[in-house]
């Protein structure tokens, strides 16, 4: 009865993603290791966790490569707004220069085994479950999920409950992006992109008030809005959704 209802399995996967990430958080905790420890941890969790949808879409029959790692024949437009928003957390904050080398080596590795998992999970999976529903339910449902877990931080000692919101707001908004250009390109390989280097910048920016992140997601809710109309504007240049279905399912088919 689960494996038939999409909404559930994907439900199932996200829960059993967050609950591996914080098991391994506790660990850390409870070890008691530094930071460099702790960014181990998470990476040894998110591996496991990439390790773990990876085979999943393997053992769909549908090749992994369909899900569009590549970066040809894409928008350049795509790009810049990706660009200006990956840049707004570092722009109004500044950089943190006095983050030890080690620490943002491991930090960069951390981020991109994130923006592998999570995009192959929210992006890929999600698609590949509801590709025969509407593109709307695809794009709203996988956004609404991604960001309602990661509502997780609260469970961080010293998280106040407005930041908790910012975080599910913004994530909740930039999965629709995500979403969205996923839907638009066909390429997974430039939202993976697009996740990792947000991480990155935000987390080697510096820490400041709780009023200045208020401004930060205003003003990148305001560039969503003009990502969407970008993505309206541009979105003539791509075949839409019926023509990936197709490819996907014949793919299954063989």
């Amino acid at each position: 009865m689960i494996k038939k209802n999409p909404y559930l399995v994907l439900i199932l996967y996200s829960v059993f993603l967050t609950f591996t990430v914080s098991f391994f958080s506790a660990l850390s905790v409870i070890s008691k290791v530094n930071d460099t420890g702790m960014i181990l941890f998470q990476i040894l969790a998110y591996s496991l966790m990439a390790f773990f949808f990876t085979r999943q879409i393997i053992k769909s029959d549908t090749p992994l490569k369909k899900l569009g790692f590549s970066l040809k024949n894409i928008d350049y437009r795509i790009f810049i707004m990706l660009g200006i928003i990956v840049l707004v957390q570092p722009i109004m904050f500044g950089i943190d220069f006095n983050i030890p080398l080690s620490v943002f080596l491991l930090t960069v590795m951390q981020m991109i085994v994130i923006g592998y998992t999570e995009e192959l999970l929210f992006r890929g999976i999600f698609f590949l479950k509801l590709k025969d529903k509407s593109p709307v339910l695809y794009v709203l449902f996988s956004s609404l999920i991604f960001g309602l877990l990661h509502s997780a931080i609260a469970f961080n000692p010293g998280t106040g409950s407005i930041l908790v919101i910012l975080q599910v707001v913004n994530a909740f908004l930039i999965g629709i992006i995500f979403a969205l250009i996923y839907f638009l390109t066909k390429k997974i390989l430039i939202v993976i992109l697009a996740h990792t280097f947000f991480d990155i910048f935000a987390s080697i920016s510096n820490q400041v008030s709780l009023e200045r992140n208020v401004y930060s997601v205003i003003v990148l809710s305001i560039l969503y809005v003009f990502c969407i109309l970008v993505i309206a504007i541009i979105r003539k240049k791509y075949n839409c959704f019926g023509s990936f279905n197709k490819s996907i399912s014949s793919e299954i088919g063989n």
